[in-house]
C-alpha cells in the first residue's frame, strides 16, 4: 500500500469515527431531544389554552347566572305583592284599584328605565276590566304568543327561561323571563315577561378574544360573537350526545380548525332548564403550528449548524492527525527537519512539543557522541604529545637539587644572603612540586607550608606589598585533613597577579579554613583591585566551561577542574568581589580526615 493510499486510509477511518461518535452522542440525542421538546411544548401549550377556554367558559357561564339572578330578584318585588295580584284579578276597578294599577305601571316602566339590562318588560293579562296602557297589555287569549306555547309545553306554571320575539318589530329571539303572576281564584291569568337586551349581553360577555356562543337548552343560539350565527342551531361534537354539552376538543368554527370547549348550567332558580355555553380559541391551533414550525426549523438549523462543525472539526481533526503521524514517520527515518509550529494547544500540540523535544535530545546526544570522539581523538593526540615532552626534558630531582645548593653555596661564599635564601625557598619549592606530582593527596599542613613558601618568595619580590595571615578553625590540626595537592598555591597566586599587582600599599592576603556541614571550606581573601560586575560574570562563566582555553594551564580553571574530577561536580570554587572592595575565593571540599582518606584510597 503507498503512502498516499495509507493518508487516506488513516483519514478515512478517523473522520469515520469521529462522524460516528458526534451522530452517536450529539445528533441522535439532539434529534430526540428535539422531538421530545416540540411534542411537549405543543402538549403545554394546547393545556394553556384549554385551560384559558375552561376559564373563559367558567366566566360566561357566572355573567349569565349573575344575569338571570339579577332579572329574577328585580322581577319579584312585581309578581309577589299581593295588591298587585288582586288588581288582575279584580272584576271591576274601584278607585284605589286604579291607583294601584297606576302605581304598577310606574314601578314596570321605571324598573326598565333604570335596568339597562331589561330590553323591554310587560305583563299580559286577559281582565277586560283593566284594558291595556304601557307596560299593562290586554289579550283575549294568550294561545298566539310564542312564550306561553313554550310554557304551557314543559308545563311550568310558575314562571319560566325561554327565547322569544316579543315584539313584531324584532327580528331576532330574546332571552325571556316568563313569571305566572297568581290572581287567586279568579279565572283571569296575568304573566309578567322580562326580556334581557341583547346588547347587554354583549357588552357583558364579549370581553376577551375568544368566540363564544350560548343557547337555552337545545334551542337556537340566543348570543353568539358573531352575529350571522345568531338564531342558528349551535354546533354539536361528533361524540356522544350526552357528551356534547360537556366537550373540550377540537371542532371547525366558522369554517376553521379550532379549540373548543363547551358546558352547562342552571340559571338562578331554575328547577329543570339549563343553557349550553361554547367558547373557542380560532388561533390556537394556528400559533401551535406556527410555534411548532419555528420549532422545526430551529431544530433543522441547529442539525446544520451541528453537522457543519462536525464535518470541520473532524477534517480539521484529521488534517493534524495526518500531519503529526507523518513527522514522526519523518523523525523516525532520521529527518529531523520539522515544521517549527503545530496548531492547536490539545494534546496533539503537547505530542508535538514532545517530538520536538526528543529530536532536539537526539541531535544533542548525537552531538556529544561526536563531540566525545573528537574530544577522545584530541586527547590523545596531547597524550602523545606531553609524553614526547616529558621525554625529551626529563630531569633528575637529585640533579635539580645538587644544583641548586651549588648555587646558593657560591651565594653564601659571596656573602649575598638574599640570592641564598630565595634559592633555598625555591628548592623547597621545587621539592614539594616535584614530590606531590603524579599524586592525589597530602594534608592540609603540608599545603599550609608550599603556600608559605610561595608568599615568602613573593614578599622578596614585592617586599610589603605582600603580607598574610593564616586563619585554621578552634579545634583542627590541619596534618589531620587530607586535601588535593597544590588547591591553594594557585588561588594565591591568582590573588597576587590580578589582586595585589594593581595596589600600591600594603596587600593583604588571608587564607580561612573552616568546617561546614561535612566540608572543609578554604577562603584565600585580598585587599586588591576586586571585579565589576561585568568581569566577574566573565570568570564565572569561564568557569563553568567544560574545556579550558589552552592559553590558561593553570589557575582557579585548573583548581576548580581537579576538584570537580576528584570530588564530585558538587563541589569546586565559588567567588566573591566588589570593585575596590577586593575579591574571596572559596574552595568547598569534603572534610576527609587521614584514616577516612586511606578508605577511600583502597577502595579507589
Amino acid at each position: 500500500m503507498s503512502r498516499m493510499e495509507t493518508k487516506r486510509t488513516i483519514n478515512k477511518k478517523v473522520k469515520s469515527q469521529m462522524m460516528m461518535v458526534f451522530v452517536a452522542v450529539a445528533m441522535i440525542p439532539m434529534l430526540l431531544l428535539g422531538i421530545f421538546s416540540v411534542h411537549l411544548l405543543r402538549s403545554q401549550m394546547k393545556r394553556s389554552y384549554e385551560m384559558q377556554l375552561e376559564a373563559e367558559c367558567t366566566r360566561v357561564k357566572g355573567t349569565l347566572f349573575d344575569i338571570t339572578a339579577s332579572m329574577y330578584s328585580c322581577s319579584e318585588p312585581i309578581v309577589s305583592v299581593q295588591t298587585y295580584r288582586d288588581l288582575f284579578g279584580a272584576e271591576g276597578l274601584s278607585e284605589n284599584e286604579k291607583t294601584i294599577r297606576n302605581a304598577l305601571t310606574r314601578s314596570i316602566l321605571s324598573l326598565k328605565q333604570s335596568t339597562a339590562a331589561i330590553s323591554s318588560i310587560h305583563i299580559y293579562h286577559n281582565n277586560p276590566n283593566l284594558s291595556s296602557n304601557t307596560a299593562l297589555e290586554y289579550v283575549v287569549s294568550f294561545d298566539g304568543k310564542e312564550w306561553y306555547q313554550k310554557l304551557n309545553k314543559e308545563n311550568w306554571d310558575n314562571w319560566i327561561w325561554t327565547t322569544a320575539q316579543i315584539n313584531r318589530t324584532q327580528q331576532d329571539e330574546e332571552l325571556t323571563l316568563v313569571r305566572r303572576i297568581n290572581t287567586g281564584v279568579s279565572g283571569y291569568r296575568a304573566y309578567l315577561v322580562l326580556t334581557i337586551s341583547s346588547n347587554h349581553l354583549r357588552n357583558r360577555i364579549l370581553t376577551t378574544d375568544s368566540f363564544i356562543m350560548a343557547s337555552l337548552g337545545d334551542f337556537n343560539c340566543i348570543f353568539s360573537s358573531d352575529y350571522k350565527e345568531e338564531g342558528k342551531i349551535m354546533p354539536r361534537s361528533e361524540v356522544e350526545a350526552e357528551d356534547h354539552y360537556n366537550y373540550l376538543g377540537t371542532y371547525p368554527i366558522r369554517g376553521k380548525k379550532a379549540l373548543v370547549k363547551t358546558s352547562t348550567f342552571q340559571a338562578y332558580n331554575m328547577p329543570m332548564e339549563r343553557f349550553y355555553i361554547l367558547t373557542a380559541d380560532e388561533k390556537a391551533y394556528g400559533q401551535i403550528d406556527a410555534l411548532t414550525k419555528l420549532l422545526v426549523v430551529i431544530l433543522c438549523s441547529a442539525f446544520a449548524v451541528v453537522g457543519t462543525s462536525s464535518w470541520i472539526f473532524t477534517s480539521s481533526f484529521s488534517r493534524r492527525v495526518e500531519t503529526l503521524r507523518s513527522m514522526m514517520n519523518q523523525a523516525s527515518q532520521g529527518d529531523y527537519d520539522i515544521v517549527d509550529e503545530f496548531l492547536g494547544e490539545d494534546e496533539l500540540a503537547e505530542i508535538f512539543d514532545d517530538l520536538k523535544q526528543m529530536i532536539c535530545t537526539v541531535r544533542e546526544k548525537e552531538a556529544q557522541y561526536y563531540k566525545t570522539k573528537l574530544e577522545e581523538q584530541h586527547l590523545l593526540n596531547m597524550q602523545q604529545e606531553m609524553e614526547f615532552k616529558m621525554l625529551c626534558s626529563q630531569i633528575n630531582p637529585h640533579f635539580l637539587y645538587n644544583t641548586l645548593e651549588l648555587i646558593r653555596m657560591q651565594a653564601i661564599s659571596q656573602k649575598n644572603r638574599n640570592v641564598a635564601d630565595s634559592i633555598l625557598l625555591l628548592a623547597k619549592s621545587m621539592h614539594y612540586v616535584l614530590e606531590n606530582t603524579g599524586t592525589d593527596e597530602t594534608t592540609l599542613e603540608k599545603e599550609f607550608d608550599h603556600v608559605k613558601i610561595y608568599l615568602q618568595i613573593q614578599q622578596m619580590r614585592f617586599g610589603s606589598r605582600v603580607n598574610w595571615d593564616f586563619y585554621v578553625e578552634s579545634g583542627m590540626n590541619p596534618g589531620e585533613y587530607q586535601i588535593l595537592p597544590l588547591l591553594i598555591q594557585p588561588v594565591v597566586e591568582n590573588a597576587i597577579v590580578h589582586g595585589l599587582e594593581a595596589v600600591t600599599e600594603e596587600g593583604h592576603i588571608s587564607i580561612i579554613v573552616e568546617r561546614e556541614n561535612g566540608t572543609l571550606v578554604i577562603t584565600v581573601r585580598d585587599n586588591g583591585a576586586g571585579l565589576d560586575g561585568e568581569r566577574l560574570r566573565q570568570v564565572k562563566e569561564y568557569l563553568k566551561k567544560k574545556q579550558k582555553n589552552q592559553s590558561r594551564s593553570i589557575g582557579l580553571y585548573n583548581v576548580n577542574q581537579r576538584i570537580k574530577v576528584r570530588y564530585g561536580e558538587e563541589y569546586g570554587i565559588q567567588i566573591e568581589s566588589e570593585p575596590y572592595a577586593g575579591t574571596s575565593v572559596i574552595l568547598t571540599i569534603p572534610l576527609i580526615q587521614r584514616n577516612e582518606a586511606d578508605n577511600v584510597k583502597q577502595k579507589d
